[in-house]
């Protein structure tokens, strides 16, 4: 399955040549059809990067792509569906999104109920930069939600961060308050809200 996914990247270790992620879903490192994506130098085909699923049938990097800088340290991270299609009986699938620098998981989203593949195709569609918004779509075409085996497309956001909160909050120093929330939003899964530049009691 070496090569069932390739996607560009952009320039993943900053040497100035946009790089190569290439998927692996049939990969049996660790495990049987745990799945791998390998990402390669642009500039001399080096590896630079391997990432591997975890457990039996994973099928990770069925589907690869770029993530743009989601955790704001310069440096483009990496975008990948593990959809589980190897997997009995089969199970909803997974998006990671993990850093281009150490291959560290910054993020996951798992598919909800009867989305059977969750994850079998993958695209950025951009907007992150240290922090920012970063949407991407995702295909789970076993979604079973509406018709049997019918498929499915998601859109997902890693940060979204509002700065009008309809009733007010009174901000600190003349700032707008901002409420921000991490995580994937995808069905099932938690986000972390945080709350800045607004008065811990509101003047009455």
């Amino acid at each position: 399955g070496f090569g069932r996914a390739v996607a560009g990247v952009g320039d993943v270790d900053a040497d100035g040549v946009p790089d190569a992620f290439v998927g692996a879903p049939g990969d049996d490192t660790l495990a049987a059809d745990a799945g791998a994506a390998y990402l390669f130098s642009g500039a001399d085909a080096s590896l630079l990067l391997v990432l591997h699923g975890d457990q039996p049938g994973d099928a990770l990097g069925e589907a690869v792509s770029g993530a743009g800088d989601v955790d704001g340290d310069g440096r483009l991270d990496l975008l990948v569906g593990v959809p589980q299609t190897h997997s009995s009986p089969l199970q909803p699938g997974w998006v990671r999104i993990h850093s281009g620098q150490s291959g560290q998981l910054l993020t996951a989203g798992l598919g909800g109920p009867g989305w059977n593949g969750y994850g079998a195709s993958v695209a950025g569609l951009g907007g992150a930069t240290g922090g920012a918004s970063f949407r991407f779509a995702v295909g789970s075409p076993g979604q079973s939600q509406t018709a049997s085996g019918a498929g499915g497309l998601s859109i997902a956001s890693t940060t979204i961060t509002w700065t009008e909160l309809g009733g007010g909050l009174a901000g600190t120093h003349g700032l707008v308050p901002t409420l921000s929330a991490k995580g994937l939003l995808v069905p099932h899964q938690p986000l972390i809200l945080t709350l800045t530049d607004a008065l811990a009691v509101a003047p009455v």
